[in-house]
Order: C-alpha cells, then structure tokens, then sequence
C-alpha cells in the first residue's frame, strides 16, 4: 500500500514543530542579549564621550566639587563636621587651617562660640552647686538640683554635638540663637 499523501507524516510535523519554536526561542534570547549588549556598549560609548567633553567644556559639577574643597583638601561638608568634633580644639584647628571658605570657618566659629558658652554654664553651675551645699537643709536641695541640672546639660550638649555635625555634613548652615550671629559676624569680618 502506497500512502497517497504527499507531505509530512504527523509525527515528522510535531518535530518539525518543536524545533521551530526551540529555534524561535533561540532567535529572542540571541536578540535580547543582542540588544542589552549594544546597549552597554552605547552607554560606554556616552560615559566615555561624556567624560571627555565634560574635561574639555567644564563640567558644572565638577567645578562646585572643586568649589567645595577646603584649603585642608577635604569636601566642605566634612570639614564643617569635623569642627565640631572636640568643640573649642577643632574649632581652633579649622580656623588656623581655613582661610577662604566661609562655611567651614561659620562651623569652626559656631563650634568655638558654642562649646564656650557650654564650658561657662558648667562652670557658673558648679560654683553655684558648691555654695549651696553650705546652706544646710535648703541648699543641700539646690546643691542636689544643680547636679540634676548638670546632668540634664551634659546630655543636651551630647545632642547638640551629634546634631551640630550632622547639619554641617549635610551642608547646612545651623544658627543657633545667640552663637549662630556671633559667629556669622566673625565669619564677615
């Protein structure tokens, strides 16, 4: 018996099938990495050309980045922090360092300002504390609230510290009343 049938037999069409659709899947994935691959090259290819212009024309922030140095050679925004970082002895540091950069030398001045103000309300609070402690019964409480006081500005300065820093890390210029237009004032002179 001969098969009249010209074409393929069924199991030879569900092959040819398979194959087509594996051959098929083939093409898509070949064609995506195609594409991601060129579009790796086209961006190496603009971050490249842009590097080059950028040097050549002047780059706008790679002129406020060097802006930002401080005669020290540090970011702006580090300096400023580490002003405050042993109170009045960074301060002092930073001031003798930086000449021309008016925001470290604002963080230098409020941190000198600042810690200042801080050492003379100890200073005036211990006095007081040791008078009443002569006082029997009525300063002896005084004396004890004095301490508690301490207490509570020793805590507050470790919070001012912490956040003092932060703020001139993120480049911001923090008045605080009173020692925020002192220092602003020596920054002007």
């Amino acid at each position: 018996m001969t098969d009249n049938n010209v074409g393929p037999s069924n199991d030879e069409k569900k092959a040819d099938t398979v194959t087509s659709s594996d051959t098929e899947s083939n093409l898509e994935t070949s064609a995506t990495a195609d594409n991601s691959a060129s579009v790796e090259n086209v961006s190496a290819n603009n971050s490249s050309e842009g590097k080059s212009a950028d040097a050549s024309v002047g780059n706008p922030n790679e002129e406020q980045k060097e802006a930002s140095n401080t005669d020290s050679g540090m970011d702006q925004n580090l300096a400023g922090a580490l002003c405050y970082v042993v109170g009045i002895i960074s301060g002092i540091i930073f001031l003798f360092i930086e000449k021309e950069n008016r925001f470290v030398r604002y963080h230098a001045w409020h941190s000198i300002i600042v810690y200042a103000s801080i050492i003379v309300l100890f200073i005036l609070l211990s006095i007081l504390s040791a008078i009443f402690a002569f006082i029997p019964v009525i300063g002896w409480i005084l004396s004890i609230l004095g301490t508690l006081l301490g207490i509570v500005l020793g805590l507050g300065t470790f919070v001012l510290w912490i956040y003092l820093m932060y703020q001139a890390y993120q480049g911001k210029m923090v008045k605080l009343p009173f020692t925020g237009d002192l220092a602003e004032k020596q920054v002007n002179k």
